[in-house]
């Protein structure tokens, strides 16, 4: 499966975001993408056929390697701090393609996620898995990709 890219952007008007990038929520877990919008994100929609299947927000340039004893290289990671496939396309290979177009549109870097109670999924992308120095499960487990 080969998923199609749209860079999604918040409007913003007066310094305030008016509009987040992705309206719909339906599918998805509505308080991940509707409410807190940075404009430093990237945000993606992954689509195939020109439907929406997964979405992701990217944050380029990240150092969250720094808190797990991961030395970062010096342009940083990008970092996958949310990516979510729509609900009923979970388990048939959706998020491992998700996870392939979002390397390749960022070629030149290493990729980071903190899981979000994905550590199966992320591991079997056999991406290296490092823990908090401060164990606990109040941090989540980054995942580091080769």
């Amino acid at each position: 499966m080969v998923l199609d890219v749209l860079r999604l952007r918040a409007i913003v008007l007066g310094g305030r975001v008016r509009q987040p990038p992705f309206r719909d929520h339906v599918g998805f877990t509505d308080h991940w993408w509707g409410h807190t919008v940075r404009t430093d994100h990237d945000w993606l929609s992954l689509r195939s056929d020109d439907t929406e299947v997964a979405r992701a927000k990217i944050m380029p340039g990240s150092h969250v390697g720094e808190y797990y004893g991961a030395i970062a290289p010096p342009q940083g990671w990008t970092e996958i701090d949310r990516l979510e496939v729509r609900g009923d396309l979970r388990l048939r290979g959706v998020g491992r393609a998700a996870v392939q177009a979002i390397a390749a549109e960022y070629p030149s870097t290493r990729l980071a996620a903190l899981s979000e109670d994905a550590d199966g999924f992320w591991s079997s992308l056999s991406w290296a898995a490092h823990r908090h120095r401060i164990d606990g499960p109040a941090y989540r487990t980054l995942f580091l990709s080769d």
